[in-house]
């Protein structure tokens, strides 16, 4: 929710502290597994070590944010019959994360692969999110005009800015 000021055709105001939330409304998806499957033909799959915990996609704060760095993303949580927890990310583009919990002795890892690595923007947003003192969105606002949308951070004038897709 977001109390803005409209003049001369130009919306402007802070997100509000409330929370609110809607379905999501974006276009299809195809299946991870497909997608994979064509990631290990082409060579563009890729496994890590993650920096990050996949708890912080529960964090309302964080999500907020990373929506803005990755506008076209769903994220998914799944449970693996041998892996265990697994958190993902996917994109309409065939880019995709998942993060697998650790089991046992073994380590969490990170899978990602298609166009872009979805879990390292992750990881960059947090650093970012983490070293601004974790704001959640009402520190954040948006301006909209005929030409599109754009949230700022703490101030209209920052250079802090991530344009909404229309």
């Amino acid at each position: 929710m977001v109390l803005a000021e409209v003049r001369q055709g130009t919306a402007r105001g802070r997100f509000l502290p409330q929370w609110a939330g809607f379905m999501w409304a974006r276009p299809g998806f195809a299946k991870v597994g497909d997608i994979r499957a064509l990631d290990t033909e082409e060579g563009s799959y890729q496994t890590t070590a993650p920096a990050i915990s996949a708890d912080v996609l529960r964090d309302q704060g964080f999500t907020f944010l990373l929506q803005l760095a990755l506008p076209d993303v769903r994220p998914y949580w799944a449970r693996h019959e041998h892996d265990g927890e697994v958190t993902g990310l996917i994109a309409a583009d065939g880019s995709w994360a998942e993060h697998v919990a650790p089991v046992g002795s073994r380590p969490a890892f990170v899978e990602q692969g298609g166009p872009r690595r979805l879990w390292s923007v992750t990881e960059e947003t947090h650093a970012w999110w983490q070293a601004h003192g974790k704001p959640d969105w009402s520190r954040f606002g948006i301006t909209a005009t005929a030409g599109g949308q754009t949230v700022w951070y703490e101030s209209p004038d920052s250079d802090q800015r991530w344009r909404l897709p229309t």
